[in-house]
């Protein structure tokens, strides 16, 4: 007598979902691209005011951009996920079953060491295609660490949360509706430093205390040229991401030629007026789960996403600040970060040759590590500037640094979905 089993195993279908987004396909950017060629900037160029300026420039862009890459509904299909396998493997994985199914029929303890030895060279090869595949997800990437943290969640089997919660806790209730999440989040990040700062007991005026004047030479701003603006949004990583206006630093790159002029006479306003423009300071947030319970707010950190024009600002007054710092000797040996050549690389290395050669002079070495919690959120402004007054910047320079650190704004966007249809909640 034999009896036949039959199980029905429903199969997973990744299924296409429409999503409103802009029309970013080669056609749509040619065509933006054409438009700015054409574009008559003499109404920026004539305006003196910088912030009536960059509100014109904005203008011109969001129109083009409706234009030429309008929002619509298109099917977005998820990633498949990549399998390691290869014709060798198919190979093996016969000879196993084969093998499974003679250990089945005879019971022999030889077929037994067979089939062993066969689900072990099975399970060999699958470990080396998913060695390999990993090895070569991380040469490939631009970001190494990212690179490795995801192969590393990867191999833990890590559940990744969705993108946006669809329920959320708040003071006691549950709340579902997607505008009242993003409200709530947005309440939350911008409270964060304060409620750190309480919780810490810590009174920030204590840290101006300790600010000492360096007697050296006034920074002052100079002037920049369409050269100096197109090295800068060279250097910009081409990302599709993007800030309130719709503007990527990929998108920003493709039309560098045409943005080139209107963005250096906005640049040069910003510098001499000592004022950073209003619309460039309103950052586009969405929450990123960390870890902890997924309805808690707690459980997020916020990912800030601001307009690709802000970072060449940014760029060319970062280049103009640094080598006024290294001119003036004014940057310690121990600062690794945010310079060129330099990493937490570096640093770890500096530290474990220090430790090495205390340790070989005879010296017991101690460290002390520090982790801060929500450091940068908590960084008092008013500090920084202080910090800044005793550098040597004074002036329309301290004027700027003051206007583009203050009075700033944030949005909070989520990914919602209604009726299969994925759009932007802010």
């Amino acid at each position: 007598t034999a009896q036949l089993a039959e199980l029905n195993f429903p199969r997973h279908i990744l299924k296409k979902t429409k999503e409103i987004k802009r029309n970013f396909s080669q056609k749509s950017i040619n065509y933006f691209k054409t438009n700015l060629e054409n574009q008559n900037w003499e109404s920026i160029l004539l305006t003196g005011d910088v912030n009536r300026t960059y509100n014109t420039f904005y203008s011109i862009i969001q129109t083009n951009l409706n234009i030429a890459c309008p929002y619509s509904k298109t099917y977005r299909k998820p990633k498949a996920i990549k399998k390691c396998w290869d014709n060798e493997c198919t190979n093996l994985k016969s000879a196993y079953i084969k093998a499974l199914e003679r250990e089945l029929c005879s019971g022999l303890t030889e077929d037994k060491r067979i089939t062993a030895k066969k689900k072990k060279e099975y399970d060999l090869k699958l470990k080396t295609l998913r060695k390999q595949q990993n090895t070569n997800h991380i040469k490939q990437a631009d970001n190494k660490t990212k690179a490795v943290w995801q192969v590393v969640n990867s191999e833990k089997k890590a559940t990744t949360n969705p993108k946006n919660p669809f329920q959320l806790q708040a003071n006691g209730t549950i709340i579902k509706d997607p505008i009242e999440i993003a409200d709530y989040f947005n309440s939350f990040f911008t409270s964060i430093a304060e409620k750190t700062l309480q919780d810490n007991n810590i009174n920030p005026n204590i840290i101006n205390q300790h600010t000492t004047p360096i007697p050296v030479n006034r920074f002052q701003f100079r002037s920049i040229t369409e050269k100096d603006v197109l090295k800068a949004i060279d250097t910009l990583k081409p990302k599709s991401s993007t800030g309130i206006d719709d503007i990527s630093a990929k998108l920003t790159k493709t039309c560098k030629k045409e943005l080139t002029a209107p963005l250096t006479n906005i640049i040069n306003k910003s510098l001499q007026q000592g004022v950073f423009p209003a619309k460039l300071k309103i950052a586009k947030v969405y929450p990123k789960y960390k870890k902890g319970p997924a309805v808690e707010a707690n459980s997020y950190r916020p990912i800030s996403l601001i307009p690709t024009f802000s970072k060449v600002i940014e760029k060319i007054v970062l280049e103009q600040f640094l080598h006024y710092l290294e001119q003036n000797n004014l940057l310690t040996h121990q600062q690794h970060g945010f310079l060129k050549g330099r990493s937490t690389a570096t640093a770890l290395v500096q530290l474990v040759e220090h430790i090495i050669d205390k340790l070989e002079e005879g010296c017991i070495v101690t460290s002390l590590f520090l982790d801060f919690s929500k450091a940068f959120d908590c960084l008092n402004h008013s500090c920084l500037i202080e910090k800044l007054k005793a550098l040597g910047i004074v002036g329309k320079s301290a004027k700027w640094f003051h206007s583009y650190l203050s009075d700033r704004e944030q949005l909070v966007e989520l990914q919602h979905t209604t009726n299969n249809i994925t759009q932007k909640v802010l």
